[in-house]
Parts: structure tokens; C-alpha cells; sequence
């Protein structure tokens, strides 16, 4: 499964819904003026209230857009992995830690032992030093 294929469109594209949803803001509040213009007499004070509250509304609602998208990516941030196996769960499916790093990044993986397990599997006497 490609890394991509898992991430949601809020982390693909977050400036993109943050953009669309500022321009939908910024056209609702065009149109209020262009209404006005449009249907005489010309209510200056009343355009300008409406307007401020749409924009006021909008970015309350930017704001909060941001907060969740950069919470999204911090939950989706998350790797699920078995203690006792080590092995990664992609929705519904476990696989190999080496299998999921080797396919969702450039890494290359090599094994080693820490000292701890080299002296529980092999036993202390066994263990090189480090060059």
C-alpha cells in the first residue's frame, strides 16, 4: 500500500482547503456590496455591518480549519505497532516493520543488535566491541 494512498486530502492539500475556503468567504462578502449596488437607494452602513460579520464568521472559521487540519496530521502521525512482534497495522492488515518502512520511504534497511538482546540471545561473553 502506498504511503500516499493512506493519507487523508486534509494532509495532501492543506493550503488548498484553506485557500477555497477564504475565497468563498471573500465572494460572499463581494456579492453582499454587489447586491447593494445593484438594488437602489444604496445602503452604505448596512453593507459594511453585513460584510464585517461575514468576515468576522470567515475567519473564525479559517482559524478553526487550521487548528483541525494541523490536528489531523498530528493524529495521522501516529504508527500503530504490536508489542510483541513489531509488526506495523495498516487499517486492517499487519505487516513486517521492514516491509512498511521499505515502502513508504527511501530508507534502507540493515539489522544489528542492541547489547541488551545480544547478551540475552548469545550470552555476555560473546559480545564484540565496538570498533
Amino acid at each position: 500500500m502506498d504511503r500516499s494512498d493512506r493519507r487523508s486530502l486534509a494532509t495532501r492539500s492543506p493550503r488548498g482547503i484553506v485557500v477555497f475556503e477564504t475565497a468563498g468567504f471573500l465572494i460572499a462578502a463581494a456579492a453582499c456590496w454587489v447586491t447593494e449596488w445593484l438594488d437602489p437607494p444604496f445602503h452604505a452602513q448596512q453593507v459594511i455591518v453585513l460584510s464585517a460579520a461575514i468576515l468576522a464568521l470567515g475567519t473564525v472559521t479559517v482559524t478553526w480549519t487550521v487548528h483541525a487540519l494541523r490536528r489531523i496530521r498530528f493524529l495521522e502521525g501516529f504508527l500503530v505497532i504490536c508489542a510483541g512482534c513489531k509488526k506495523v497495522r495498516l487499517g486492517e492488515e499487519w505487516v513486517a516493520i521492514e516491509s512498511f518502512l521499505g515502502t513508504t520511504s527511501d530508507l534502507r534497511l540493515s539489522h544489528g543488535m542492541c547489547p541488551h538482546c545480544a547478551d540475552l540471545y548469545f550470552g555476555p561473553k560473546t559480545r564484540r566491541s565496538a570498533p
